[in-house]
């Protein structure tokens, strides 16, 4: 038991000291967009988010695997007839991530998981009384590819990510997916 004990950390010693910076913590920004089913347009804003990943080397130490954990929000609106839709998401999620990264300034990364959606709507028209509001969830898969270059610790890249899900609410429902591309900027541990 204790020569299995040991073969396993060294083993686990030796693939991990190969490849230094393992974990970062990744912040983006970019566009999102979505489609609205009631009043069919794409709907089209920002996206902000932030996540964290790490990675232990696979076979070799240029391929990589790990999990991430991400939060992320959107803002996004759009004008039809009189009428102003205001649309602000937040969103959860986390997942496992494969990576390859033929020197420790490059990497390509992909990434699958669930993301649990929560999103508000606020429609403003002059001809209505009030506005209207409502409150849409989901949950769902979320896929993306992206890649970094970067030094022994500050990162730049940009990343592709697709939220799939039909967000429901009372009176309004949003169909997936709803698509971020970004640029990151991040820091490797």
């Amino acid at each position: 038991m204790k020569k299995n004990l040991l073969a396993l950390t060294m083993l686990f010693g030796f693939s991990t000291s190969a490849s230094a910076n393992l974990a970062w913590l990744n912040f983006k920004a970019g566009s999102s967009s979505i489609t609205a089913e009631e009043q069919p347009a794409l709907v089209n804003g920002a996206s902000f988010g932030m996540d964290f990943t790490y990675m232990v080397p696979m076979v070799s130490d240029q391929m990589l695997v790990g999990g991430f954990l991400g939060l992320g929000s959107s803002i996004k609106g759009y004008t039809k007839d009189l009428s102003v839709a205001a649309l602000g998401s937040t969103q959860f999620s986390g997942g496992g991530s494969i990576g390859w990264s033929p020197n420790q300034n490059f990497m390509i990364y992909g990434k699958a998981g669930l993301a649990k959606n929560s999103t508000s709507i606020v429609i403003t028209n002059p001809l209505l009384p009030k506005d209207i509001n409502d409150d849409l969830s989901s949950m769902g898969v979320t896929y993306g590819i992206g890649t970094f270059v970067g030094g022994e610790n500050v990162t730049f890249g940009v990343e592709y990510q697709v939220n799939m899900g039909e967000q429901k609410g009372k009176k309004f429902k949003l169909k997936g997916p709803e698509t971020n591309i970004m640029v990151t900027a991040g820091y490797r541990f």
